[in-house]
């Protein structure tokens, strides 16, 4: 990831929530992505947004009750 040029989104969901997670690793043009998938319209909310030491910004959200 080029510095200052990223965004890293964390998500925090509850234990049992319905996902599935997708690791690109081994794909050709893996660059360190990964990818949740929920369900359509999965209400999330945001608990968190900073920049890290590099200049990305972190985005944390979560699963909303």
């Amino acid at each position: 990831m080029q510095e200052g040029r990223g965004l890293i989104m964390k998500i925090h969901l509850p234990r049992g929530a319905r996902a599935a997670f997708i690791d690109a690793e081994g794909v050709e043009t893996d660059r360190g992505y990964q990818e949740i998938v929920l369900p359509r319209n999965t209400p999330m909310e945001a608990t968190q947004a900073r920049l890290d030491s590099q200049g990305n910004k972190i985005l944390e959200v979560r699963m909303k009750p």
